[in-house]
């Protein structure tokens, strides 16, 4: 069974093996990893967005770190809030609820 961790746990790891095994004459910035939410309700999955190609072979490295390491770990469950929900957001009872507001009307 794969150990479930956090997406910043996830981050720290891929820093650290990609430190490891980074080309010398690479300068590339590690890719946003995150968290995404699947289709059935609970369901996460690691996503990773695509490298940018560099000239010193950094992509087959980060390719083969995030095969290893997304076979060893799974998303740990953390709640989910879509950019559009969290926008006006304010903390209800410790929980954070969209502030929902009527709409506006157009005049012509």
């Amino acid at each position: 069974m794969k150990k479930a961790i956090t997406t910043e746990e996830m981050k720290a790891l891929f820093l650290g093996e990609y430190a490891a095994q980074r080309p010398p004459q690479c300068n590339c910035d590690i890719p946003n990893i995150r968290n995404t939410p699947g289709l059935r309700l609970g369901e996460s999955y690691w996503f990773m967005d695509s490298p940018k190609e560099c000239g010193a072979g950094c992509r087959s490295v980060l390719a083969t770190i995030w095969a290893k390491l997304s076979e060893e770990y799974s998303p740990a469950v953390e709640k989910y809030v879509h950019p559009s929900q969290a926008r006006g957001a304010r903390k209800v009872s410790g929980a954070r609820v969209p502030i929902l507001r009527p709409a506006r009307k157009r005049v012509l």
